[in-house]
């Protein structure tokens, strides 16, 4: 593996100290005292976005692994942004927002190297497809996270877990480039997906994109699904376990909108989990029913001729 010169170096020093300051202003946004104080904090993300443009224009993207394999670790490959929402582990945040976009130039690369072939084979065509689709998919899911983290914050009184439900929606705009624009344009999360698979999701039969969608259900929906009969009912007198039940739940009921799938729980198991009982099964009751305007995606159709 090649080392990064002394200039590279000096670059990613410079985005990890950026993203320090882009984490604190998104802090300030959350303590905002009115909405000329919100509104003036968020107009300096164009100059901290400028720069961190620049520092980016600075880097050599044929070197995009070498770049990956010197800001990861064991832990920063492996955690999902939403155990960092959840968790809020401040200093993993700071490295995942530089790790998801390297992630994502390296997908435009290979995209664009794969449409520059004037002979696309099939199985290039497939590639360029699953690329796309990974990364739209995963855009799918976290704004429907946030819709439903906001739609909490817009119902709750308690000031304090208000906040905290901020700051991990907040927190999935900071890790995510894609998110993040759509929010400083839009300022507010919006009622529908601007790039919703669910319509397409039922006409795709290929393996590969099925095995796509379904790791949400085992990587992320099975594991915060346990979490949530984690927590007993005497533990919810701690705020912390207050909040991670909301957070549990809002991630739940984003994969759920996105899956036909049906969830139980066992009873037996589940005698002093009345509150968790209650809000699963809640979010079955009106699965379906947030008006959410769900669009079908144009652009991204593969067909085997096999």
């Amino acid at each position: 593996m090649e080392k990064l010169n002394e200039n590279e170096k000096e670059v990613f020093q410079k985005l990890f100290d950026l993203n320090k300051k882009i984490y604190k202003l998104y802090e300030n946004l959350i303590n905002s005292k009115n909405q000329e104080e919100y509104n003036k904090n968020k107009s300096y993300f164009v100059i901290c976005l400028e720069i961190e443009d620049e520092l980016y224009k600075k880097l050599d993207f044929s070197n995009i692994r070498n770049y990956v394999n010197y800001i990861n670790n064991d832990f920063i490959s492996k955690i999902s942004d939403y155990d960092i929402t959840i968790s809020n582990f401040y200093e993993f945040a700071l490295l995942k927002r530089t790790y998801n976009k390297l992630i994502l130039k390296g997908r435009d690369i290979d995209i664009q190297y794969i449409e520059s072939e004037n002979d696309l084979q099939e199985e290039l065509e497939k590639s360029r497809v699953n690329l796309i689709f990974s990364t739209v998919l995963d855009v799918d899911f976290k704004n429907l996270y946030i819709f439903f983290l906001n739609d909490w914050i817009k119902k709750l009184r308690n000031e304090k877990i208000k906040n905290k439900l901020k700051k991990a929606m907040y927190l999935m705009y900071f890790l995510n480039p894609n998110l993040e624009k759509d929010f400083l344009e839009n300022d507010k999360p919006n009622n529908y997906i601007s790039s919703y698979f669910s319509k397409d999701i039922s006409n795709i039969t290929d393996t590969s994109f099925k095995k796509l969608l379904s790791m949400y259900e085992t990587k992320y929906l099975k594991k915060y699904f346990n979490l949530l009969f984690n927590i007993k009912d005497s533990e919810y007198d701690k705020e912390d376990n207050a909040l991670k039940i909301l957070l549990y739940d809002s991630l739940i009921k984003s994969c759920l909108e996105m899956h036909n799938i049906n969830l139980n729980y066992d009873k037996a198991k589940t005698s002093d989990n009345d509150i968790s009982i209650h809000m699963f099964e809640n979010i079955i009751k009106n699965r379906n029913t947030y008006g959410i305007i769900k669009l079908k995606t144009e652009g991204i159709t593969y067909e085997s001729s096999k």
